[in-house]
């Protein structure tokens, strides 16, 4: 049986590839989830992007009364983690990273890709608590398929989201999207950014969605 070779991507902007014991490749610098860099420790409760990120991360209030922060006192690998609180049970919303020409996430359409983190929670509502990756062919475009994680509800240690999907004919780019959007819950959702993978076959099967 032929061995399919593997791309791990810590995920962003490509500055390099380098070969790996495993037999794939290790693309460095794809996304730069690495958090622990970032000065803009605030919290933030109105959509817009986190200062200190350099326009990388953008809260979106779906529903007022919501609070997101790189927070320090909860953390799994590193230093930080992308803390997303819902204040009251109206609130809900997201964060999300990819939206523009310098944090884009670049793929291959016709291809797959598996995407992981953790995520720990607090009391959040039913099904709130997730990833969704939105695809585009163009930034700023509008979207052509969206997929989604598993889905957590209540309290919960750290917890494994992973999703794996192929791209498109037209997909070109990425967004990330880390969710708790489900109202009626004051609650706390934490995503450990610092441990985001995203895999990918070099050979795989060509699906055409289209």
């Amino acid at each position: 049986m032929k061995k399919l070779l593997f791309l791990t991507i810590t995920i962003g902007l490509f500055y390099g590839v380098s070969c790996f014991a495993s037999g794939g490749y290790k693309l460095t610098n794809i996304f730069n989830n690495n958090i622990d860099t970032f000065t803009g420790d605030s919290p933030r409760t109105t959509s817009g992007y986190f200062a200190g990120t350099n326009n990388k991360y953008y809260v979106i209030v779906e529903a007022s009364s919501v609070s997101a922060e790189f927070d320090t006192a909860e953390k799994r690998t590193g230093n930080k983690t992308l803390m997303f609180s819902n204040t009251d049970i109206t609130g809900k919303g997201s964060v999300f990273t990819g939206g523009n020409s310098l944090h884009s996430i670049r793929v291959k359409s016709n291809n797959y890709y598996s995407f992981s983190l953790y995520a720990k929670t607090n009391n959040v509502a039913l099904n709130s608590v997730f990833l969704t990756i939105i695809e585009y062919s163009t930034i700023g475009g509008s979207s052509i398929l969206s997929s989604s994680s598993n889905k957590i509800s209540g309290t919960n240690d750290w917890t494994l989201l992973s999703k794996t999907l192929i791209t498109s004919s037209k997909t070109n780019y990425l967004y990330l999207y880390f969710k708790n959007n489900v109202a009626g819950n004051i609650s706390d959702a934490w995503f450990d950014i610092n441990s985001m993978t995203i895999t990918s076959p070099l050979k795989s099967k060509v699906l055409n969605r289209y």
